[in-house]
């Protein structure tokens, strides 16, 4: 199926749109704050796709997905999550989860352990009180107001990508796929909201029994490195991955290198 159409499937829980690519064993991606199921580098789909069935789910309240109760956590999510992947295939899946989206992969991993077989953080952190924050300067960078979409995505850049990278990459253009649907402003406040309150997995993450990777850029400002030093130090048997040069936005400084990397990650549950 095309990557750019948008399903819709009716769960006990909610209604949830995604979009789905390719064949073989499941793979769900998670999206980050205020993103949606087409914003993942087309390059990392393409590449995914070759080897499993990858569905890309929007969050609730992104791009048709319904609210639910109405309430907004980041455990609510990964239930949203679940509802997903029972309604498509009994699985077990293989997750990864993107910024917030590893939040929502660990939550999910948590809450529901038989319907995940092995999970890949990227950029990710276990929040509360034991993680690594970002600065108060890369605070004020995120919420730094833009009068144009070209503005918007210099401000993003900045905190997104290396400026070695982004000097290397002038158009701020070429940095993100084109979408179809933005998250109304509400959302960005919920989900906001969401991260601020989520108490975190640290006490919890000696749970996490299934093979986990955790792929991090070393130069990333939102979640520092130290995170997943963190969250690997608190999962026997875990293995951080850094790729050079990279910063929070690794998929789309390196999405073929992720895509590999993930790939064999995965396939190593194929051989046994």
């Amino acid at each position: 199926m095309d990557k750019k159409i948008l399903h819709t499937i009716e769960t006990e829980r909610l209604r949830v749109t995604y979009t789905e690519s390719g064949g073989g064993r499941p793979l769900l991606l998670i999206t980050g704050y205020g993103q949606t199921a087409e914003e993942w580098p087309p390059e990392m789909i393409r590449s995914l796709s070759g080897e499993f069935r990858v569905i890309c789910m929007n969050n609730r309240g992104v791009c048709g997905t319904g609210g639910g109760d109405g309430s907004y956590t980041v455990p609510g999510c990964a239930d949203d999550a679940a509802a997903l992947m029972s309604g498509l295939d009994q699985g077990p899946w293989y997750v990864a989860g993107y910024s917030m989206g590893g939040m929502i992969a660990q939550e999910l991993a948590l809450r529901h352990p038989g319907r995940v077989g092995r999970l890949a953080l990227i950029s990710a952190t276990c929040g509360g009180a034991q993680a690594t924050p970002a600065s108060p300067k890369t605070i004020a960078l995120m919420n730094a107001p833009a009068e144009s979409a070209l503005e918007m995505l210099e401000n993003t850049g900045r905190y997104l990508f290396p400026g070695a990278w982004r000097a290397a990459h002038p158009d701020p253009f070429s940095w993100f796929p084109p979408v179809t649907c933005i998250p109304p402003p509400e959302i960005y406040t919920a989900q906001q909201e969401a991260i601020v309150t989520w108490e975190g997995t640290w006490g919890r993450l000696p749970g996490i029994r299934i093979p986990l990777l955790i792929l991090q850029g070393p130069k990333d400002i939102i979640t520092p490195p130290d995170n997943a030093r963190i969250i690997s130090g608190r999962v026997e048997g875990s293995v951080i991955i850094e790729i050079k040069g990279c910063g929070h936005g690794i998929c789309y400084q390196e999405p073929e290198k992720c895509a590999t990397i993930l790939t064999g990650f995965f396939e190593e549950g194929e051989e046994k």
